[in-house]
């Protein structure tokens, strides 16, 4: 996670997620956080084990 800017003075955070690849047991998402304004707040790249189990 790259912690780019405070989110001070904004009523809402908005997220957007990019799956980048995807496996039978791992998946990589690149993701940003942008304020109101769409100015970029924060970014990462993350790597998630997959499994069955539902959530519900």
């Amino acid at each position: 996670m790259n912690y780019l800017e405070p989110a001070i003075g904004t009523d809402y955070v908005y997220c957007e997620a990019k799956k980048l690849r995807s496996g039978k047991t791992l998946a990589v998402f690149a993701v940003r956080l942008y304020d109101d304004g769409g100015k970029l707040l924060d970014s990462g790249e993350f790597t998630f084990f997959l499994n069955e189990q539902k959530v519900e």
